[in-house]
């Protein structure tokens, strides 16, 4: 009878342990890779995202005709800056909604003017999108944004073709 249970307790200690090792390791990923796209919204001159697990005050800058209609957005980390340490050189690319599901390019030649879309830090006003001039709240947003997995896939409209560009969150007017 003892014989019987030694391999059926073992399996179990098996089991539990596979099961233990994993479920860490998938906590571990939970916790540095969020799969979900954060969702922020701007709203007098406030940016929040996730309910509030972060909000900064951000001054809307949207300077070419017809940019002020942009109410959507896909954020995606700008290439390059994911070992940026100083969070006021980082900034986030912002791609305009234009249809349900299909974005324009973060930059956007209206006339003879380039307007580049993105959420940043500066005391200056140098970007279309929001900007953010509080140094400590941005640091918190840097960090708060770089916790998500750029595994959100968006079409691009370019001039007669469209791509798809990987985004971690979204953000909308209200």
């Amino acid at each position: 009878m003892l014989k019987m249970k030694v391999p059926s307790i073992l399996l179990a200690f098996f089991l539990l342990v596979t099961y233990v090792i994993s479920t860490s390791e998938s906590k571990k990923d939970r916790l540095s890779n969020i799969k979900l796209p954060v969702k922020c919204f701007v709203s007098k001159n406030t940016l929040s995202c996730d309910g509030g697990k972060v909000e900064c005050p951000a001054i809307k800058n949207f300077t070419g005709e017809g940019t002020e209609n942009f109410k959507d957005f896909a954020i995606t980390f700008v290439p390059n800056q994911e070992d940026v340490t100083l969070p006021e050189l980082v900034k986030f690319y912002l791609y305009p909604r234009v249809e349900n599901e299909l974005y324009r390019n973060y930059t956007i030649q209206i006339g003879f003017k380039f307007h580049r879309f993105s959420v940043y830090y500066s005391q200056e006003m140098f970007d279309d999108g929001f900007r953010v001039n509080n140094l400590t709240c941005y640091s918190k947003l840097v960090d708060f944004y770089r916790q998500y997995v750029q595994d959100q896939v968006i079409r691009v409209k370019e001039e007669s073709s469209t791509e798809n560009v990987k985004a971690f969150g979204f953000l909308s007017v209200v």
